[in-house]
Parts: structure tokens; sequence; C-alpha cells
């Protein structure tokens, strides 16, 4: 990517990117701020993909140096490599990040796409500010993850709070927009019953109790189509029912608050990443 080894940091960019079961979301990074932010529908294969990828990185760097890029894609991943893809089957078992570090000639980090959101909310969005924070997104699957003092907490691989079980059943399966969809015929958009969306609240109260237990974080960040689209779990009865849970055992419980960054979640994400942690 880079003819002129000797280039200084002025001469290069960052990249980051998104790799979204529908569509990829890439933009560079100038200072501060995301700038040149372009979208295209996430082909089918790995190496359709890849091509895409680099070739719009290219586009958007111009005469600049690609320093180094930050990404995610949703799955599995571990050191750079995609295990599983719920959206994108056929990339499974990709080296994502080996192969664009590669075809960048620049580090590559890739991250589940949960863990990049959670990521960006912490340092720009509705987690600014705190020390201990959960992001939970309930959308087309249900995901998450847990950032403490400005780092992604994980173990061997990243958490995967949508296949908890509640009930006996994943969390996902009950309150996800794809669970919606299949059980009651209608695009969750258009679901506009109150007593059932106060029951989605409920149980996904139940979900954020069990990771309550675990890491207690001073805040719940909300996001994804089935919080901040239209007809959305109401978050209000889902506070109510989580601390009527939490007093249980503790005094006090997280506050809940919803994302703020939207589909750009991912892309701030990769900008906190090279501003704080690299």
């Amino acid at each position: 990517m880079c003819e002129n080894k000797h280039m200084n940091s002025a001469q290069s960019v960052g990249i980051v990117f998104d790799i979204g079961g529908t569509k990829t979301r890439i933009a560079k990074v100038e200072g501060d701020e995301l700038a040149d932010i372009k979208s295209f529908d996430t082909p089918h294969t790995p190496e359709e993909g890849i091509t895409l990828l680099v070739e719009t990185a290219k586009k958007i760097s111009k005469d600049f140096c690609i320093s180094a890029a930050v990404g995610d894609i949703s799955g599995i991943v571990k050191d750079g490599t995609l295990h599983r893809a719920p959206h994108l089957p056929l990339w499974n078992g990709t080296a994502l990040a080996s192969l664009l570090r590669g075809a960048f000639d620049a580090p590559v980090t890739l991250f589940n796409d949960a863990e990049l959101v959670a990521l960006g909310e912490y340092f720009y969005g509705a987690g600014k500010g705190e020390n201990n924070m959960l992001y939970v997104t309930v959308s087309t699957g249900v995901g998450g993850a847990h950032v403490v003092q400005g780092k992604i907490r994980r173990g061997t691989y990243n958490i995967e709070l949508g296949h908890q079980l509640v009930n006996g059943e994943e969390l996902e399966n009950l309150i996800s927009g794809t669970a919606v969809q299949k059980k009651y015929g209608v695009a969750p958009k258009d679901f506009d019953d109150e007593q059932t969306l106060a029951h989605l609240a409920d149980v996904l109260a139940q979900g954020l109790y069990n990771s309550v237990l675990n890491s207690f974080p001073e805040v719940i960040v909300l996001g994804g189509s089935m919080i901040v689209g239209q007809n959305a779990i109401p978050l209000e009865r889902v506070q109510k029912t989580l601390s009527s849970l939490v007093k249980k055992y503790y005094p006090t419980a997280p506050r809940i608050t919803m994302a703020r960054l939207g589909s750009d979640g991912g892309l701030y994400g990769g900008l906190a990443y090279l501003q704080h942690a690299v």
C-alpha cells in the first residue's frame, strides 16, 4: 500500500471498517475524526469482500500510506480469524486480519462487532465518562461486550451474551428481531403489541441480571434495532425489572441508557482503538 516506507505519520492514515451481514462500512481516520465514510453490500464470499474492502480503502486513503487498520465482524473472533459467522457462513474460518495485513502492508486488528461498538460507545457515545460499561445490542441477534477502564474485557474468546440460557432457552431466540418475526409473523418495526413488548423487556432484564452478577457495570448501554428502532422494547420496563431483580443482593442497580452512535458505532470503536489503545 505504501511505496515510500519512510513517510512520516503526517503522511499516513488509519482505516476503520465494520463488516456487517448486509452492509460493510469503512472510513479513514483524520486526527480525532472519521472521514470519507463509504458503504457497500457485503459480498457472500470473503474473497470478494476483502477485494472490495481493500479497493475502497485505497480510494479513501488516496496518496496517504495506511498506517493501521481496525475493524469488526459478527461472530467468534480469535487472533484475527473468524470462527463462526452467523450471517456470512462462507466467511467461516477466514484468517481475515492476516489477509488484510498482507494487502494493506500494515497492522490489522479484528474484533467481534459488539466489542468494537462497545468501545465506540465507551469513548464517544452513551458510556463516555464511565469506568465500567456493559454494551448489549438487540437486533437481528443479541450480542454484547464489557469495557472496563477503556479496555475490552474478554476471555479466550469474545463473550456471547445472546446465547446465555434464560428459562432453558437462548436469550437471542426469545427477544431478537429474528425471534419476533418468526414467532409473530410480523416485522419488528410493525409489531406494536405493548403487552408483548413489556414481556420482551422482562426477559431482556433477566439476561442483563445474569451479566450484572458477573461484572456489575456502572452503566448498561442498549443498542440495536429492537432498542432504538420503531416499536422498541421499552427501556423503562427493562430498568424497573432489572432493579427488582438486583435489589435481592445489591442496594442499587446499574443505570440503563440507549446507545447514541447508531450505524457508525463500529467505526467509532475503531477510531477509539487507534486513538486510545495503540
